[in-house]
């Protein structure tokens, strides 16, 4: 409980200092909450009004059964929102590092809880993500680059995990998992991207989904980056399945 004490705190004073209502750190809160899951014990996430609003509206109170996380280090993507139902606030943190931005996004957790000691992510405590909480019921798959930070923070982890060499592979694989739809979630960490990579993958992955998830509600979320740790959550797009129309 002391940990989420702090970790809300801190998220606190990073909306206050960065002049937004939300940040990064409040991705966990809203994937656990539409996938029905509670958000892992460490978050300092909090639900926006306005996202509750629209899951409740889309998905009828249902919940989410899968759901595909993207995140690449390219920044400028403001086209992404013609791929996506609605765009979310352009909320960011900047954590002390990138892995520990990277722990931010996935746990709602701040900085200081994670306890990230240098730049190249050596120890990172082993607090829980939002794939830790889903992990008993749900089968989640996560794809990241060699020795990234999601790499460092999941390589011990329960999960269908692949660390890989290349965006191109990572991407490659996505679309792999996608097709076999034998996975609930799928987190995948791109890299250095070009502004036209970017959107022309996820706008992909998204058509993919729509046609071999269509039997379930899902949710596509694409989550851009930058070296320093700012992380910005620039669109979030839900669906409801066939079966439950």
């Amino acid at each position: 409980m002391l940990d989420s004490i702090i970790s809300a705190r801190e998220l606190d004073l990073s909306r206050k200092e960065a002049g937004r209502d939300y940040s990064i750190g409040d991705l966990a809160a809203e994937i656990t909450f539409v996938s029905g899951f509670p958000a892992p014990a460490s978050s300092g996430g909090r639900i926006a009004p306005q996202f509750a609003e629209t899951v409740q509206k889309e998905l009828q109170d249902a919940k989410a059964e899968r759901f595909l996380i993207y995140i690449t280090e390219n920044t400028g993507v403001p086209e992404i929102g013609s791929v996506c139902d609605f765009v979310l606030r352009g909320a960011g943190i900047v954590a002390e590092t990138h892995a520990g931005a990277c722990a931010t996004l996935l746990s709602g957790a701040s900085t200081s809880v994670h306890r990230v000691f240098n730049e190249n992510c050596e120890r990172l405590d082993r607090v829980k993500t939002i794939c830790d909480v889903m992990q008993r019921e749900w089968k989640i798959a996560l794809l990241s680059l060699n020795n990234s930070a999601p790499d460092i923070m999941f390589r011990w982890r329960l999960l269908d995990y692949y660390s890989l060499r290349t965006g191109e592979i990572i991407y490659q694989n996505v679309k792999a998992l996608i097709r076999e739809d034998i996975m609930d979630g799928i987190v995948c960490f791109i890299g250095k991207e070009t502004s036209e990579e970017t959107l022309t993958r996820f706008a992909e992955a998204a058509v993919l989904a729509d046609e071999y998830w269509k039997d379930h509600n899902r949710v596509l979320v694409h989550v851009s980056g930058s070296e320093q740790g700012l992380f910005t959550v620039h669109g979030f797009r839900i669906r409801r399945g066939k079966k439950g129309e």
